[in-house]
């Protein structure tokens, strides 16, 4: 895992809430973004297969590095739904795998969805509705877990409800056309980085 050898769970979080596009995103993430169309698509199918054939074969670590790089990569394709698909199940792998992919896989997604929330189009607002699939990729993955482990329960159980409060947000936006959660999600920001600093100073060690 490239990013967290370098800097820590905290730095990678501050490093992909500056990343607030798909572009800086894919630089933070890959290394480097794709300019070409046709290169992102054919990197993401390349990927996707990757991923698949990992879980499949249960070879957790390089199917949850491969499902986080894919997220990253949809959302430079605009596709909500492939988006979802992909970060749902960089969740249930990162989970599978151990904590530091977890907390990496975690701030990718959460960031990336985070960065969305404002904008999102109604209709996708109207499938997500409050995040409950997000959260049932943790629970699946721990259920999957043949070990447990009190570091990866501990950062889960204060890692999950983030995805609720993301999709209050998303609810509330979905109820109310003229609401603004652009300064909502700009606290909940702050929120989750102070969490996965306790989380890194006080769980991990």
């Amino acid at each position: 895992m490239a990013t967290t050898k370098e800097m820590s769970h905290t730095e990678y979080f501050a490093a992909l809430k500056t990343a607030a596009d798909p572009t800086a995103m894919q630089t933070l993430v890959l290394g480097s973004a794709y300019a070409d169309k046709d290169a992102l698509n054919q990197a993401h199918e390349a990927l996707l297969a990757e991923a698949e054939e990992a879980g499949d074969n249960k070879d957790y670590a390089p199917a949850a590095e491969a499902f986080r790089k894919d997220s990253v990569l949809t959302w430079a394709q605009d596709d909500n739904r492939m988006i979802e698909n992909v970060s749902t199940q960089a969740l249930y792998y990162g989970t599978l795998t151990g904590f530091d992919v977890l907390m990496e896989n975690y701030a990718t997604v959460w960031a990336m969805w985070a960065h969305m929330l404002p904008k999102l189009k109604a209709r996708d607002r109207a499938r997500l509705q409050d995040f409950a699939r997000f959260r049932r990729s943790f629970e699946l993955g721990m259920r999957e877990r043949e070990a447990s482990d009190a570091h990866i329960n501990a950062a889960v159980s204060l890692l999950a409800p983030t995805f609720d409060k993301i999709g209050a947000l998303n609810v509330k936006a979905l109820d109310d056309k003229k609401a603004d959660i652009t300064a909502e999600t700009t606290a909940l920001w702050d929120e989750v980085g102070q969490l996965i600093k306790e989380i890194e100073t006080k769980v991990a060690r």
